[in-house]
């Protein structure tokens, strides 16, 4: 089956990874060098159950650290304390960021059309708008806050040390 998009090759360049991405693909590369088509298949096929065993286990681990993260935090509220230093030099703290949401987004046009200093947001990248929504925060400006957004915190236990 071919792709939709196949007319466009040559068109426009091969999106690549950074360099040391591709050193690593160019000596993976050299270690398939003498597969003909059907090795080659064979080998992909395989990697691809790995990765999908792979990203499975990480579901599990990133579970497991969620969990671990909630119970941390919970014992940090009942000891009260923010942080502690571990038998092997490990500070644990609590690490909390905002993270912004547009929750209604004909709202949140609606006051960009108001607020031609803010026209930037338009082309939204969620970076500029959290940028722009810490900056009001760490300023106590919150009533300046565009409406249509959705602010929430994102708590979890940070490492520092060995």
């Amino acid at each position: 089956m071919a792709s939709k998009w196949k007319n466009l090759k040559g068109r426009f360049p091969v999106a690549t990874k950074d360099e040391a991405f591709e050193l690593t693909v160019a000596r993976a590369q050299e270690g398939f060098t003498g597969l003909r088509l059907k090795g080659l298949l064979a080998v992909l096929a395989e990697r691809d159950r790995k990765k999908d065993a792979l990203n499975d286990y990480l579901r599990e681990v990133n579970a497991d650290i969620t969990a671990l993260n909630r119970l941390i935090l919970a014992e940090f509220e009942a000891q009260g304390v923010s942080s502690v230093r571990s038998d092997g030099g490990i500070t644990f703290h609590e690490r909390i960021d905002v993270g912004v949401g547009v929750e209604a987004p004909d709202v949140f046009f609606a006051y960009l059309n108001e607020h031609p200093e803010l026209e930037y947001l338009y082309d939204v990248k969620t970076s500029d708008v959290t940028t722009l929504v810490k900056d009001l925060l760490e300023e106590g400006k919150d009533e300046e806050i565009p409406p249509g957004l959705k602010i929430y915190l994102r708590t979890s236990v940070g490492m520092k040390g060995s």
